[in-house]
């Protein structure tokens, strides 16, 4: 994920509001370690994250909806490698700062999304958004005995689950994923729809006509 600025940040005080937030998301500073059972967990070892600064010889392009960004992303990116992870000095989240000749900024941020979803990304982005302005924000919870509890609710046991969450066995659980691969194969229709480069014109047109005049 990539955020242009036309400012210039402060890498300073982006690795200092980052180490600050980070007390609270430990699992994003830990290394991905396989357990003797064989299971992948995170080892909450504050190895840190990249921080990586740059600064470009070229100005900041005139990005916009006729513009994409899409093109040359990666290069504003510190990419680690995915399957270079368990078990090695690999970061679980990386950021990439490029200051731009003439100024601005592009912040570039890659996490793996082992141990994180969408959701998990947004809501630490928005913690650490709010600590560098000097905000509040509410503190996340890793406390794994919530689901514990509920896996235990009907047995007692946390390793064989309950009435809310079932263990399942290797053999069981590739049972399971096959049977849904094989009933995905029957049911799903693919549907493609092309536009000639004048809709594409008139749609984008259409979708930036409020936006005339506002230096948006």
């Amino acid at each position: 994920m990539s955020f242009f600025y036309r400012e210039t940040l402060d890498g300073e005080a982006l690795r200092a509001s980052l180490s600050r937030t980070l007390r609270d998301f430990p699992i994003l500073a830990g290394r991905m370690k396989r357990d003797s059972d064989g299971v992948l967990s995170v080892l909450c070892d504050d190895a840190g994250v990249r921080f990586v600064e740059t600064h470009a010889s070229v100005p900041m392009p005139d990005y916009g909806p006729r513009h994409t960004a899409k093109k040359g992303l990666d290069r504003h990116l510190s990419h680690a490698m995915p399957f270079w992870v368990v078990d090695r000095d690999t970061p679980l989240f990386t950021v990439k700062l490029t200051h731009m000749s003439g100024g601005g900024t592009i912040l570039g941020l890659t996490m793996n999304h082992a141990v994180a979803n969408g959701s998990s990304f947004m809501s630490f982005l928005e913690s650490w958004a709010r600590e560098h302005r000097g905000l509040g924000y509410a503190k996340p919870r890793h406390d794994r005995g919530v689901i514990d509890a509920l896996a235990a609710s009907a047995t007692g046991d946390t390793r064989t689950g309950g009435a809310h969450l079932t263990v399942m066995e290797r053999g069981r659980k590739a049972a399971f994923i096959g049977r849904i691969l094989r009933g995905s194969l029957g049911g799903v229709t693919t549907v493609t729809t092309r536009f000639t480069a004048d809709e594409l014109a008139t749609i984008k047109a259409t979708a930036t006509a409020d936006l005339a005049g506002t230096g948006r």
